[in-house]
């Protein structure tokens, strides 16, 4: 967030207009404003909501549009992918060519990250990577883990059961909180949401320096039968000091549902388009 919108949230005898307008073009620009412990009973039922939804979003299956914004627009071009996504983590992401083959495939099926690229020689090929290793994808530079990307996917908090919270504020209405996370390995998480769905509206991460890694935006929500989904997630990292940011579009997605096979997370020569 920035310094002036940062200014318009926490001094409210500041009324520059340049403030105002800074304010009203951030996403959750909404105050936050009333701090509570996190032992307040509505801080214990929003910690609880998170919970919940971390329970109910176990699998994803979609296309993706990818837009690059800012700067980055002038030299990415738009892109097409099948995903799937299985909370373990598990994960499939199949990059479309113009005549809707796959130009680029890479799978990650809970130990090891496989990419399938036509054009290559082998054409597939296969490393160990953990969980939470995030240099898994430096080839198309995003410095995030596999957890990483499918709790961004699924529109959860990634490793929240080895986390804690350390503050809880209220905003104006009383219908969203901000809480701060702090992690076993000393990250932090940020992250804004619903008190009574637990429903994830922004997600930054924190490394141990302070440094902001990344941050989530998440609207166009779709009411389900059992719950509501993000259709549009907005993701700004930041990698060698410079910033991309990327604007992720779901269509025709599948949520939950019967399991998918683990075989479709792991790439062979027989199969590897790893077909959705």
């Amino acid at each position: 967030m920035s310094s002036h919108s940062t200014t318009c949230i926490y001094n409210k005898t500041l009324l520059h207009p340049a403030c105002v307008v800074a304010c009203l073009l951030q996403l959750g620009c909404s105050a936050f404003v009333h701090q509570l412990p996190v032992t307040h009973p509505t801080a214990q039922q929003a910690w609880q909501a998170l919970q919940r939804q971390q329970q109910t979003r176990q699998q994803l299956q979609a296309q993706l549009q990818v837009r690059a914004k800012g700067l980055a627009a002038l030299v990415m071009k738009q892109q097409q992918l099948d995903v799937a996504v299985q909370s373990a983590p598990r994960l499939l992401l199949s990059w479309r060519s113009f005549f809707d083959q796959p130009a680029l495939v890479i799978a990650y099926n809970g130990r090891q990250v496989c990419f399938f690229e036509p054009a290559q020689q082998p054409a597939i090929e296969c490393r160990d990577a953990a969980a939470h290793d995030t240099t898994w994808l430096q080839a198309i530079d995003l410095p995030m883990s596999p957890q990483q990307i499918a709790a961004a996917l699924l529109g959860v908090v990634p490793n929240l059961q080895n986390s804690q919270p350390v503050g809880f504020t209220l905003d104006k209405s009383g219908k969203r909180h901000r809480t701060v996370l702090l992690h076993n390995n000393g990250d932090k998480t940020v992250l804004q949401a619903h008190i009574s769905s637990g429903l994830l509206t922004r997600y930054e991460l924190y490394n141990a320096a302070g440094q902001l890694q990344y941050r989530l935006d998440y609207d166009m929500f779709k009411q389900t039968q059992h719950n509501m989904f993000a259709q549009r997630i907005g993701l700004r990292t930041y990698v060698n000091q410079r910033s991309v940011q990327l604007l992720l579009q779901l269509k025709e997605a599948q949520w939950n549902g019967a399991a998918l096979p683990a075989k479709l997370f792991h790439l062979q020569q027989s199969s590897p388009c790893g077909s959705l």
